[in-house]
């Protein structure tokens, strides 16, 4: 019972969703369920529940992954609290191309820790989605978002600097 309070009995429920066959109709109670896990203190829960969701997410759960990149807890240090969380939303909104998440991600460009999973996100999305917003950072104070923004748009416009290469590879 994933409701339950018996710990054990919460996380073998959790840890049944990673594996289990995936039900449409199940799916957005499963998710809802799985978000409450994923908010436990104990860690155990929320990781279980953090790879669970992955699977059973819906669009139903959206608004709760779009809270977490548009406000992310952060320690002192500038890590996110708890650590993966943004990490997994930027995953998860991707997937789903979720139009609302793109000011979002764009605006994790500018955080260190996030840049790599945030260009990753936006990468997924698309330029339909992505390049009008991504324009307004290209001119940014910053060397390292203006450079991860001209890299999406190279990718976006002709496949990014690595396709030649990843092109010869697959010639060979």
């Amino acid at each position: 019972n994933i409701s339950s309070p018996d710990f054990m009995k919460h996380v073998r429920a959790i840890e049944f969703f990673e594996h289990a066959s995936f039900d449409d109709k199940r799916a957005p109670e499963v998710s809802r369920l799985l978000i409450k896990g994923m908010a436990s203190k104990d860690p155990r829960i929320s990781t279980a529940a953090a790879r669970a969701i992955r699977k059973w997410v819906t669009s139903e759960t959206n608004d709760y992954f779009l809270k977490i990149i548009d406000h992310p807890q952060r320690e002192k240090s500038g890590i996110d609290n708890p650590l993966g969380q943004v990490s997994l939303a930027l995953d998860i909104l991707a997937r789903l191309k979720e139009p609302a998440a793109v000011p979002a991600m764009v605006r994790l460009l500018k955080n260190f820790f996030d840049r790599s999973d945030a260009a990753f996100a936006i990468k997924r999305m698309g330029p339909q989605l992505a390049q009008e917003e991504l324009q307004n950072l290209a001119s940014d104070r910053n060397a390292d978002v203006r450079a991860a923004v001209e890299e999406i748009l190279q990718e976006f416009h002709d496949g990014g600097p690595r396709l030649p290469a990843f092109l010869k590879d697959l010639d060979s």
